[in-house]
C-alpha cells in the first residue's frame, strides 16, 4: 500500500477511534512485526495505533465533522462527504481536499463544496453520453444530482432530485435508526442506493424502498429493487461487474452477536 493509501486509510477510521476514546486510553496491542504510532492532533487529542513495520500514518486532513465516503471526481480532487454528528441533522457537508503534499502526507486546504445537507454519507461522479459530469449527494430523504464543473469550488446549476426515501428520523417508533444512504455507479451504466431498514428487527410492510438496495438509471429512471432483506447495507462497492455490499446485524444481542455480513448481491435475492 503506498502513502497516499495508508493517509486514506487513516483518514477513515480517526473518527471513530476518537469518538471511543476515554480519560484512560486502552492499551495498545503489540503484536510480532508491528510498531506503535503516536498521533499528535490539533485539538490536542493524542492516540497510538500499532501497524504492520513498513507502514507509517500520516495526518490527512483534519476539522471535519463526522467524515464518511470519499471519491475522487473527474479531474481527480478528493470530496468526502461528512454527516455533522451521529444524530439525524441537516448540518452535513460535502468537504473538498486540495493540495496535497506527498512530503508531508497533508493535503493543503479542506473547502466546504456543499453545506446544510440532510446526514449526507457518499457522494459519486458520473459522466453522461455528452460529456456532462454530474457529481450525485446521497441524504436521507433524497438523492439528488448537480452539474459538475472541473476546479470549481461549488456545483453549478439547479439541484435535480432523482429519488425521495422515508426520512423519520432517530424518533420514528418504529426505529428510525438508519439514516445514511450510500451510492455507487456500477460498470453496466447503472445506479445503485441502499436504504437501511426502519427498524432493529422487523419484516417491512410499509415501504418497499427499505432494507434494499435499488438500481436506476443515471437520471433516475427505471428505479427497481436490486436486493432486499438487508438491514443496513451501508458498504457498497462495484468489483468486476459483481456488487458487494456489508450488511450490519441486528443491535442489542451483545457484542460478537449477531454476525455482520459481506455480501455478493446476487439481483432479485431476499437477503432474510
Amino acid at each position: 500500500m503506498n502513502k497516499l493509501g495508508i493517509l486514506f486509510f487513516f483518514f477513515i477510521f480517526i473518527k471513530p477511534l476518537l469518538a471511543q476514546s476515554t480519560s484512560t486510553p486502552p492499551p495498545v496491542i503489540s503484536l510480532p512485526g508491528f510498531g506503535t504510532h503516536a498521533v499528535n492532533l490539533e485539538n490536542s487529542k493524542s492516540l497510538t495505533l500499532s501497524l504492520p513495520g513498513d507502514l507509517n500514518l500520516f495526518v490527512a486532513a483534519q476539522g471535519m465533522k463526522c467524515p464518511r465516503f470519499m471519491t475522487f471526481s473527474p479531474d481527480h480532487r478528493l470530496f468526502v462527504a461528512g454527516l455533522y454528528n451521529c444524530g439525524d441533522t441537516k448540518l452535513g457537508r460535502v468537504y473538498l481536499l486540495e493540495d496535497f503534499d506527498p512530503q508531508t502526507g497533508a493535503f493543503g486546504k479542506v473547502i466546504t463544496y456543499m453545506d446544510h445537507l440532510h446526514n449526507p454519507n457518499s457522494v459519486a461522479f458520473y459522466s453522461d453520453m455528452t460529456g456532462q459530469s454530474w457529481i450525485y449527494i446521497a441524504q436521507t430523504d433524497r438523492l439528488s444530482r448537480f452539474h459538475y464543473e472541473s476546479g470549481s469550488d461549488k456545483p453549478t446549476g439547479a439541484e435535480e432530485i432523482l429519488a425521495t426515501f422515508p426520512a423519520y428520523g432517530l424518533g420514528y417508533k418504529y426505529g428510525g435508526w438508519h439514516l445514511t444512504r450510500t451510492l455507487c455507479f456500477g460498470g453496466n451504466g447503472k445506479l445503485y442506493v441502499s436504504v437501511g431498514s426502519s427498524c432493529n428487527a422487523c419484516e417491512e410492510k410499509k415501504e418497499e424502498t427499505r432494507a434494499c438496495v435499488l438500481e436506476m438509471d443515471p437520471d433516475g429512471k427505471n428505479q427497481q429493487v436490486f436486493a432486499s432483506g438487508l438491514r443496513n447495507a451501508v458498504g457498497l462497492k462495484w468489483v468486476n461487474g459483481q456488487l458487494f455490499a456489508t450488511n450490519m446485524g441486528a443491535d442489542h444481542l451483545g457484542d460478537d452477536n449477531p454476525d455482520d455480513t459481506f455480501w455478493s448481491l446476487e439481483e432479485g435475492r431476499n437477503y432474510g
